[in-house]
């Protein structure tokens, strides 16, 4: 009987030491893949980008919209539930971009180059079904020649839609 109470009295103890050692190695997995569910870092070859997550439907829909720019090395990753192909525009835009839509594996399977907001209207679509957005400054899929079938690393866990 004694036994048993030690065991289960130790469970607490061991899960803060569990939860301080995994804080002290960078975080805590979440669904979104760190500790900050906003926020990821990734890699595209050699190149890290930390951007913000939209993982719902409403963050998704306001996107970069009414912004005025993005940080050089910064970006926003549309996390979807499931494959798709997602449409996207430059409604309430201010300035141009780089869209790379992933699959399921975060490979590249399109891109659409320095976007403007003077384009709205117009809808950029996939050739192909993505699960993951990549909007970035402008310029930067020329700059890191990035192209279908390159591989982005999710250096925080992979990200996941909170829906």
């Amino acid at each position: 009987m004694y036994a048993r109470y030690i065991a289960f009295a130790t469970l607490p103890i061991a899960a803060a030491v569990l939860g301080a050692y995994l804080l002290s190695q960078g975080g805590l997995p979440t669904l979104s893949g760190t500790i900050d569910e906003a926020h990821a870092r990734l890699a595209l070859g050699d190149t890290l980008v930390e951007v913000e997550l939209a993982t719902t439907t409403g963050a998704r829909s306001q996107g970069l919209g009414g912004r005025a720019g993005l940080a050089e090395g910064s970006g926003m990753l549309f996390v979807f539930p499931k494959d798709g192909t997602y449409s996207f525009w430059m409604k309430d835009m201010l300035f141009a971009i780089d869209i790379i839509w992933l699959d399921a594996n975060a490979r590249v399977v399109f891109a659409a180059e320095h976007v403007v907001p003077e384009s709205y209207p117009a809808i950029f679509t996939p050739h192909t079904a993505a699960r993951y957005v990549l909007e970035l400054p402008a310029g930067f899929v020329a700059e890191h020649h990035i192209g279908v079938g390159d591989v982005l690393t999710f250096t925080d866990g992979v990200p996941r839609s909170t829906e």
